[in-house]
């Protein structure tokens, strides 16, 4: 049985614990750090990172009037894209199935956990897609580096764990030749960490990436027909709740947290029409890892911001 101390009160630290360490240069990552950490302590004690909760952890003292105001996303959904082609369906396929899963053709890696790399899910999700391509192209499943994209593609746009995009994200792969294995590279250390990409053979160089027309037809056709999806979404605070026993998630919370995750199918179920995701939260969340997120009036905004690698 584990110990209750009732009694504890923690003691002021001393002013030398908030000294910046002699000869240690910071690269800035354009993150505000009260707000990670209110992240991290929403995380751990299971509570709202609204802004009443970040009020609360900065105290509004006269040294932070500046960090009041605060933006809860990991990363924005861009509304332009780089992508050098986008995916147009003019017409509804006749052919499409009316269910697709690509865990049945086996496409799809284990699902990961990014742990405490809360801004993350933008590299768990695309380096999910490049192994199914990967896998389309050679028929060999292997599972690449979510770690070298935390630690190499800052120079591209991304922050780590703090933030990133699936598009700067892209860039760097194609830049780079490829992604390492996971196990050339080390295994994910839910922070960041040294690049050391230099040092490995890059697996799957692509040719670049495309953005899918928002539409259902759309991205179920450039599912069909290229693979698992990158899809950003806006993620209310009850999906991280979400549990087999819901069926197909629906919620009339507002979204406001965007996370990326991979788009793998879709079907219905209970009459219930639904996109079928993987996600990073373990394999304790939602049915396995995966999750069945109701397709109707375009929920958690599915079709927004959707990708595929072109190798």
């Amino acid at each position: 049985m584990s110990k209750v101390f009732k009694d504890y009160i923690p003691s002021d630290p001393g002013l030398e614990i908030w000294e910046l360490p002699k000869d240690v240069k910071c690269r800035a990552a354009g993150v505000d750090i009260a707000q990670y950490m209110t992240y991290l302590l929403a995380t751990y004690l299971a509570l709202p990172a609204n802004e009443a909760f970040y009020e609360l952890f900065v105290n509004n003292t006269e040294d932070m009037q500046g960090m009041i105001s605060v933006n809860t996303s990991e990363v924005s959904i861009p509304q332009k894209t780089r992508a050098e082609k986008l995916y147009f369906l003019e017409e509804i396929l006749d052919g499409l199935p009316k269910s697709w899963d690509w865990r049945k053709q086996g496409a799809v890696t284990r699902v990961r956990d990014q742990g405490i790399c809360l801004g993350g899910s933008w590299a768990f999700a695309v380096v999910s897609v490049m192994e199914s391509a990967y896998f389309l192209k050679s028929r060999k499943l292997v599972n690449m580096s979510e770690q070298s994209l935390i630690d190499c593609s800052w120079d591209f746009g991304n922050s780590g764990c703090f933030s990133g995009s699936p598009e700067s994200a892209m860039e760097w792969i194609k830049h780079n030749g490829g992604l390492p294995l996971a196990a050339e590279y080390g295994t994910f250390q839910q922070g960041h960490g040294y690049c050391v990409a230099s040092k490995c053979k890059p697996t799957a160089p692509i040719k670049g990436f495309v953005r899918v027309q928002p539409t259902s037809s759309a991205v179920k056709s450039a599912l069909v027909q290229h693979g698992p999806l990158v899809a950003g979404i806006f993620a209310p605070y009850d999906l991280r709740y979400y549990t087999s026993a819901d069926g197909v998630y629906m919620s009339a919370q507002e979204a406001q947290q965007p996370l990326f995750v991979t788009l793998i199918g879709y079907g219905s179920f209970n009459d219930e029409p639904y996109w079928l995701i993987k996600n990073s939260w373990s394999s304790n969340w939602g049915i396995d890892g995966y999750g069945m997120i109701s397709s109707k009036h375009n929920m958690l905004k599915m079709l927004d911001a959707v990708y595929y690698v072109e190798m």
